[in-house]
């Protein structure tokens, strides 16, 4: 149970995070998105993920079993961020046509592609990062008598 809250907090953060600095990047720092209400919602969105993912984390703290390895946390954290931008890439940039990676001065669909490819290979990266030992991280859902028979096994 812990290592699944961790993991889903983890995951929750590469989601907030890569896509706030995307925002903050394009938008604040290099002016290539006209700033607008709905990049707003977005931004709200996403910091409602980190939150959620901070409650995960807290929530870890009481949970029982193991913890993930630093490296399966930074594996859910990658597969978060580039996962998060690939959806944004696919559904906010192609098939509804809301936001571009570089609108200002003209549009330069040269930039969706390589950010799409960036994130594809941030979510690559990630998934190989996994822990050998935890194929699953997301999905440790399990009673507590599961939880007791599996413990018994590993010791």
């Amino acid at each position: 149970m812990r290592r699944a809250r961790v993991s889903t907090a983890a995951f929750l953060f590469g989601i907030g995070l890569g896509g706030l600095l995307e925002g903050i990047v394009l938008r604040e720092v290099l002016h290539w998105q006209p700033p607008g209400s709905a990049s707003a919602w977005l931004d709200l969105a996403l910091w409602l993920a980190v939150a959620v993912g901070a409650v995960f984390l807290l929530s870890a703290f009481r949970a029982p079993g193991r913890m993930p390895s630093e490296r399966g946390f930074a594996a859910c954290v990658l597969m978060g961020w580039g996962g998060f931008n690939v959806m944004q890439g696919i559904v906010g940039r192609w098939i509804l046509d809301l936001d571009h990676v570089r609108q200002l001065p003209s549009f330069m669909e040269a930039y969706d592609w390589g950010l799409l490819g960036l994130s594809v290979l941030v979510f690559l990266v990630g998934w190989s990062l996994r822990d050998p030992r935890d194929p699953y991280p997301l999905s440790d859902r399990r009673s507590g008598t599961d939880r007791r028979l599996g413990s018994m096994l590993h010791q």
